[in-house]
């Protein structure tokens, strides 16, 4: 004979029996399990999720650079700590936040060459840009 705990049927419970907890409130099923209450959902509601934006991959580089302001003609070192296809981390000598909103970075003194960047943020002696 199988164990029956007093007062309880042995078991799912199933007994044609319904809890009578009114519509839309939470209560039980007849198999003791949580109810909840209907929700009516649109399907305007149900579109699927934005997609988030990916980093491009950063490649660790740790290479020396130089940069000009505004077309200047004086070249600041800098050093590039890591680059993507879209932007570059680099580290001055001085404080970064001196930096104005768009500058030049060239992998050569040589101001001619190089890259117009968005310097996107600004941390102590270090800067985030993205390439124009």
């Amino acid at each position: 004979m199988a164990f029956e705990p007093p007062g309880k049927p042995f078991g799912n419970g199933i007994s044609g029996a319904v809890d009578s907890a009114a519509p839309g409130s939470f209560g039980t099923d007849f198999n003791g399990f949580l109810r909840f209450p209907e929700i009516a959902l649109e399907w305007e509601i149900l579109k699927p999720m934005p997609q988030p934006k990916k980093r491009a991959a950063r490649k660790l580089l740790s290479q020396h650079a130089w940069i000009t302001l505004d077309g200047g003609f004086a070249a600041r070192h800098c050093l590039v700590q890591d680059i993507s296809e879209s932007g570059a981390k680099i580290t001055m000598d001085d404080d970064a936040s001196q930096l104005p909103g768009v500058i030049r970075m060239a992998f050569a003194r040589d101001a001619r060459t190089g890259r117009s960047c968005q310097v996107v943020w600004r941390r102590g002696k270090s800067a985030g840009v993205r390439f124009l």
